[in-house]
């Protein structure tokens, strides 16, 4: 594997655990509360895991390019 692969993977992967570890931390708060809405808060989890990988995406295409 050459290192511009290397660095673009790096890349998705910094960008995929920053965008959803933010999108996480805000969302936590607002979807707290009962056991009753455990449903509701892992959707909204998921949710944010697809914001990060979409963070992810655009991240390394952006290396991609510059390469």
């Amino acid at each position: 594997m050459s290192q511009n692969v290397k660095s673009i993977i790096l890349r998705f992967i910094r960008a995929f655990v920053a965008g959803a570890v933010a999108t996480m931390l805000t969302v936590i708060p607002l979807t707290s509360g009962s056991w009753n809405d455990l449903g509701n808060w892992l959707s909204a989890l998921g949710l944010a895991g697809i914001i990060g990988g979409i963070s992810g995406l655009l991240m390394a295409l952006d290396k991609y390019l510059r390469i």
